[in-house]
């Protein structure tokens, strides 16, 4: 029984899925035995080669992680007969590969059993178009090769195709029997060499592979990408080379057979990088400016030329004449302006290499034409006057300095002064002398010193404010009765006048404010209770505002007359309290005296006792 199949992938690698590393170590367990069959493993990969370079296809490296999946894996078909690229435990042929130690980018499997030689497997596979496909896919360069007999006799037979970006030890050597002449390398020209490329020509004398080892020093370090085409006219570009540089070279071209033939050394030295940068401008300004003319000055990190766009707005509109000098410190008049003018510009420099570089925008404004009128004067005024302060201001239709000049008469003597220029003036007069009459002038002076001086006018200051409250004096009580008594004052000028009373300190009542100023003031206090000790004050405010308040003073209200114990009657009690007094057996208070004298003579007699009687019976009032 014969048996052939295969398998090739061309998708980049993926994630391979888990494998089981029995299968591939030592094999499953075994049901027949099975023995490996290296001299015919050999021998398929020469047949395999030459296939190969029959058909001008490069030939392939046999690397040991292949030969050790392949091998590995004819070992468990013919170990178990089991017949698949999928393995008993489920792996691919990439997760063999990938278990084995190759890292593949490409892959693919070719598989058969039955037949009895090489020759025969070989034959076998060549007339399979699918197994003939893979043994000539020009985008493997690594191959392995299996084959196991079973205990029956039966030969498997497998082949692991591969590439990868990684280099592996060789099994077996790739020189094919009979041809060990290289190719013959001749006519090497290099061309075309920029600052980052060049392109490598050459000729062989069969067909051969191509490759250009390089590198900044004769161990070379780079090489371009092998082009596996057999071809005797080569051609290989060099790129991302750094510009001025010299690179050591050599050429590479190894035939169907395997043979490789290798050049010496030659050089090649890239152009320098074209300048593309262009000039930084720094330091951009405008001097000298004058009426009708600017000077404008930066400088470039290289030699320049230079120019100077400029105009009323950032469109500009106007240029100076191209500056074809290079230089590195610029400098271009510009005449021909307007005055009080404001300009935009922009500087311009191109280098050797044509590479431009503009500024930012910029501006500047011409100076103003020489100023010979004066400021003119107006709405000169004076107000806030006080005793001893005035303000002084008026309008200017420019800007200018103030200073008043002022005095007792109009040669003035003394001077105010504003240095800020303004078209509003204030200056505020102090250290005036109260009731005085001032003659003053105001004048006002341009930042081109253009001077304007006004008439002279005048200001009287006031008098100087009253501070001094008024004197009290002469302070006196007077008219005492029970429930009144009359306060009466006088002032040193005519002010207002208010009494303040009560029965502690504190007061606690006082009479309306009597808003008429005077300078004799009387108060009469009514609502009083009898026998009672009062405190009181008085105030008095002028019509400046000062206020003037007495110490304090009291007074006591007396007793009604024949109420001589104060109990708000007259009874018989009353008439006994007199001749208590006459006879010496009690002694009268000031207020008992006051109430039991009713003739008023000063002492207590039998008459003021026969009073109170007549008070009692109701016969005297």
């Amino acid at each position: 029984m014969l048996g052939l199949t295969h398998r090739r992938v061309w998708a980049l690698r993926s994630t391979v899925s888990l494998l089981v590393a029995a299968w591939l170590a030592a094999g499953c367990p075994s049901v027949r035995a099975q023995t490996a069959l290296p001299d015919y493993a050999s021998q398929v990969y020469i047949l395999l080669n030459q296939f190969r370079a029959q058909n001008s296809v490069p030939l392939l490296r046999r690397v040991v992680p292949l030969d050790a999946a392949a091998q590995t894996y004819a070992n468990l078909m013919a170990a178990t007969g089991h017949y698949s690229h999928t393995g008993p435990d489920g792996s691919s042929p990439a997760d063999r590969m990938a278990t084995a130690g190759y890292a593949w980018t490409l892959w693919g499997e070719n598989i058969a059993f039955g037949q009895d030689t090489p020759n025969e497997v070989m034959a076998a596979w060549i007339n399979s178009p699918s197994h003939r496909d893979n043994m000539l896919n020009g985008n493997f360069r690594d191959v392995g090769i299996g084959a196991a007999r079973a205990a029956d006799g039966t030969i498997y037979w497998v082949q692991d195709f591969g590439a990868s970006s990684q280099t592996y030890p060789l099994s077996q050597d790739m020189t094919l029997p009979g041809d060990t002449t290289p190719p013959v390398i001749t006519a090497v020209r290099v061309s075309g060499v920029t600052s980052s490329a060049a392109t490598v020509s050459w000729a062989t004398n069969e067909p051969a592979d191509s490759q250009v080892e390089y590198g900044t020093t004769a161990a070379y370090g780079s090489s371009s990408p092998l082009d596996p085409t057999l071809t005797t006219t080569h051609t290989v570009t060099l790129s991302s080379l750094s510009a001025a540089t010299t690179y050591y070279c050599r050429v590479k071209s190894r035939d169907a057979a395997g043979n490789l033939a290798v050049t010496s050394d030659f050089i090649i030295t890239t152009v320098a990088a074209p300048d593309t940068t262009p000039p930084v401008i720094t330091a951009v300004a405008a001097g000298g400016i004058g009426t009708t003319s600017v000077t404008i000055t930066w400088t470039t990190d290289e030699p320049s030329d230079s120019q100077v766009e400029y105009g009323p707005t950032a469109a500009y509109g106007a240029a100076t004449a191209l500056s074809t000098a290079r230089v590195t410190s610029h400098s271009v008049p510009i005449s021909g302006l307007k005055a009080s003018t404001t300009y935009h510009y922009r500087v311009k420099s191109k280098d050797a290499a044509s590479n431009l570089a503009v500024s930012g925008d910029y501006t500047f404004t011409t100076a103003s034409p020489p100023d010979t009128k004066a400021p003119v004067l107006s709405a000169v005024s004076c107000t806030n006057v006080t005793s001893c302060s005035a303000t002084i201001s008026w309008t200017t239709d420019e800007p200018s300095d103030g200073v008043v000049m002022y005095g007792l008469g109009p040669g003035y003597g003394q001077t105010a002064t504003s240095a800020e220029f303004t078209t509003n003036h204030v200056v505020t007069l102090t250290g005036l002398t109260p009731n005085t009459l001032y003659h003053y002038a105001v004048r006002s002076r341009d930042p081109s010193g253009n001077v304007s001086t006004s008439g002279d006018a005048m200001f009287a200051t006031l008098r100087e404010p009253d501070t001094t409250p008024p004197s009290i004096r002469d302070l006196s009580v007077v008219g005492r009765s029970p429930t009144s008594v009359s306060v009466s004052w006088t002032t040193d000028e005519p002010a207002d006048g208010q009494v303040e009373y009560g029965p502690t300190e504190e007061y606690g009542s006082s009479t309306p404010l009597d808003t008429l100023r005077g300078v004799s003031h009387t108060f009469v206090l009514s609502g009083l209770q009898p026998a009672t000790l009062y405190h009181y004050r008085v105030r008095s405010s002028d019509a400046a505002g000062n206020q003037a308040i007495s110490a304090d003073g009291t007074f006591t209200t007396p007793l009604p007359r024949g109420d001589i114990n104060g109990d708000g009657r007259v009874t018989i009690v009353d008439a006994v309290l007199v001749l208590r007094f006459l006879a010496g057996l009690d002694t009268p208070s000031q207020a008992q005296l006051a109430a039991a004298d009713l003739d008023a003579n000063g002492k207590i007699s039998v008459a003021d006792a026969l009073i109170v009687l007549k008070l009692v019976v109701g016969i005297a009032a």
